[in-house]
């Protein structure tokens, strides 16, 4: 592992709290206790526990 690359990583990482407001704002209601599904391992969750990178990789 490369300690450097891990931090920058953590640094670009937020959870789905860090959208919450803007999106309740645009929809109307508190998008952090929704259940969602992931698509591709079908592992469900709370909205606020996704994670989002705020920049592509590169």
């Amino acid at each position: 592992m490369n300690t450097e690359t891990d931090a920058i990583n953590e640094a670009l990482r937020l959870d789905g709290n860090a959208v919450a407001g803007e999106l309740q704002m645009l929809l109307g209601f508190d998008v952090t206790v929704l259940q969602t599904t992931c698509s591709h391992c079908h592992k469900e969750g709370l909205f606020a526990n996704l994670l989002a990178y705020v920049r592509g990789p590169g």
